[in-house]
């Protein structure tokens, strides 16, 4: 039985003599290929002379196979011939032969084989030949290596191989300044560079890439070695892709564009100028952590040079503390970097209380500070921005740290009534107890601070009045003086009351068995809250309260939601994220004040649509309420929104 070779989707050329066949010139017959006894479909044939010629395509599929047999049977005229011949399917080993043009023998010059299933083969010749070990599918073609020009670049289907190779006259490189094989790149922050240059302080979305071949001939001039049709190569592979569908990486100024593999391949060429020199653009998308590698070079492979630039979003952090603090934001930065934003630190500010408007600062004695208090609100947070600077508008942070917040920007007071008889008497915070009574103030969960908050008066007021219907008293009243007034903040007691201590005019009157009525005016505040993101200046400040009884955690996660809340994270979803869908978890509103994120809060619950005020078990910095445990990253849910955001300026 006769082996022969043959490679796949090579041309099969069947003959086949019928014996006793119709003696007509010409009758019909059904050629049959049976491989490996399976037969495939019929085909019509013409028996001319008793004769049947036909071409076929032979294709093989399995690749740990190297025999097959094969059957042609041909039918006519009730008359059946077979012919079977067992084929070698693929050669394993073939030699190819590198020479140069004059066909002299190249060394260690790269090549590669290319096969059709998309694989390939690096091999290098020395001495000129080289032995290839095959994959089953044998078919190839071969291209140069890098630096090398093929000058025969037909397929290879032959066992043995001799092609032509020629040194490339020059190669690509990059001459744009570049720091390093890595580079960060400021999306959101414009570029202070135009031209040749643009884009390579590392900011803006459009980087300008600078090419110029370089001679690989000694003495020889680039000028002198382009050919007017020369092209460069580009090729763009961008990894880490977020889920934004809108305004993605792309190449500007080329020709031939080509986009693959759902956009995340590009390529293209642009043309050599006569100095050797070309130029493109690359756009930048929007977004966090994705990678963009470049590639060029004088062929398709792109194997000259290679850079590649991974997208940040940048933003600049002042903080303003009072004198004494220090807050540690390393983990609030740490939980910013995870998600592409780089936040960096501008010199601290000192809050200086004497700057801040009247008001701005109690005693610390009566609310539990060892030092005064610096209080910040809507009532005074125009007059303490004035210490902060604009070196990076409008990427700058500003984040100012007071002892509390609290919001009295709206001046709401409250009156409250209570009779003081004989006797009656009230335990003030310092332990004392005099004569007089606790008067609640209780609306709405505010409070009563110490001092006023757009005065150096007490935070409340107070008058007397005699109760008595006749008698020397009748009639009797007064002002409770100002150090009567005991608004004990601190203590947890009478967080919400007023302490009044009768003054000797009102004593003499219950003294004498008669009540007074008290009657107290009070200027009430909403807070504390541990952090806040109101629209002021030219970024957003963030104050919050920060004293001993702060963690340091806790301080972070505080800082971490507020950023989140500036750069409007859970207000507008990015292009090609949807919030119920892609995040599921959340809310606004619900007991807490603007857009948060619910994770870790079980689904029954989330779903309910009810207040999440108080609720245990938010697990994202996102969530709306500080709880043990909560930590200063974004979550799972959150991270893509984050990274696919455009980060422009802030609230």
């Amino acid at each position: 039985m006769a082996t022969k070779d043959i490679y796949e989707l090579s041309r099969l050329k069947v003959k086949i003599k019928l014996n006793s066949a119709s003696k007509k010139n010409s009758v019909p017959g059904r050629l049959i290929l049976i491989k490996d006894n399976v037969a495939a479909p019929p085909i019509n044939v013409t028996v001319t002379k008793q004769m049947v010629e036909h071409d076929h395509t032979f294709v093989a599929v399995e690749d740990d196979k190297e025999f097959y047999e094969l059957k042609f049977k041909v039918e006519c005229d009730s008359e059946t011939v077979e012919d079977t011949t067992l084929y070698k399917v693929f050669p394993v080993n073939c030699v190819v032969t590198v020479n140069d043009k004059d066909d002299a023998p190249l060394n260690d010059k790269p090549f590669k084989l290319v096969f059709s299933d998309g694989s390939t083969q690096t091999h290098e010749a020395t001495n000129g030949t080289c032995d290839c070990k095959l994959k089953r599918k044998a078919t190839f073609v071969i291209e140069a290596g890098k630096g090398m020009e093929l000058l025969d670049p037909a397929p290879g289907l032959g066992r043995n191989r001799t092609v032509k190779m020629a040194p490339a006259l020059y190669t690509a490189s990059i001459v744009s300044p570049v720091e390093a094989a890595e580079v960060k790149q400021y999306v959101n922050v414009t570029s202070a560079n135009t031209g040749d240059t643009l884009g390579h302080d590392h900011k803006g979305r459009k980087l300008k890439v600078n090419l110029l071949g370089v001679p690989l001939q000694q003495g020889k001039t680039i000028a002198a070695l382009v050919k007017n049709t020369d092209k460069f190569f580009i090729k763009l592979t961008l990894t880490d892709i977020t889920k934004r569908n809108k305004d993605r990486t792309n190449l500007e100024g080329v020709e031939k564009l080509k986009k693959e593999d759902g956009r995340k391949t590009i390529t293209g060429q642009v043309a050599v100028g006569a100095d050797g020199k070309a130029s493109f653009t690359v756009k930048f998308g929007p977004t966090g952590l994705e990678k963009v590698k470049l590639e060029v070079g004088t062929t398709d492979e792109c194997l000259d040079a290679s850079i590649e630039y991974k997208l940040y979003r940048k933003i600049y952090i002042q903080k303003m503390l009072p004198a004494g603090e220090n807050v540690d934001l390393a983990t609030a930065v740490a939980a910013l970097e995870e998600v592409g934003i780089e936040a960096e630190a501008e010199a601290d500010v000192t809050l200086i209380a004497g700057n801040l408007p009247v008001g701005s600062v109690q005693p610390g004695g009566p609310m539990g500070l060892g030092v005064d208090a610096v209080i910040i609100g809507d009532h005074n947070i125009g007059g303490a921005l004035n210490a902060f600077g604009d070196l990076h508008n409008p990427h700058s942070l500003y984040v100012m740290f007071a002892h509390f917040q609290f919001d009295a920007g709206d001046q709401l007071t409250h009156s409250a009534s209570a009779q003081i008889a004989q006797g009656d008497t009230v335990q003030l915070a310092s332990g004392n107890t005099v004569d007089g009574v606790a008067v609640p103030i209780r609306r709405g969960g505010l409070h009563v601070l110490p001092q006023s908050l757009h005065s150096a008066n007490k935070g409340a007021t107070a008058t007397w009045s005699s109760n008595a219907a006749q008698g020397v008293h009748q009639g009797a009243s007064g002002n409770v003086p100002a150090a009567n007034i005991h608004i004990d903040w601190g203590n947890a007691n009478y967080r919400r009351w007023v302490c009044i201590e009768l003054p000797p005019a009102a004593k003499v009157v219950t003294d004498d068995g008669e009540t007074v009525t008290v009657r107290v005016t009070a200027e009430l505040a909403a807070g504390p809250y541990l952090g806040w993101s109101p629209s002021a200046k030219s970024g957003t400040v963030i104050a919050l309260h920060a004293n001993s009884a702060q963690t340091a955690p806790a301080m972070n996660m505080t800082v971490s939601h507020e950023i989140g809340h500036a750069i409007r994270h859970l207000v507008s979803a990015p292009p090609g994220l949807n919030f119920v869908i892609d995040h599921g978890r959340r809310y606004t509103g619900r007991g807490h004040s603007g857009e948060h994120c619910a994770e870790g809060v079980s689904t029954p619950r989330y779903l309910s649509q009810t207040k999440l005020e108080g609720e245990r078990g938010g697990t994202c910095t996102m969530f709306g309420s500080d709880q043990a445990g909560q930590s200063a990253s974004f979550c799972t849910r959150c991270k893509p929104f984050l990274l696919a955001m455009e980060i422009q300026d802030f609230t």
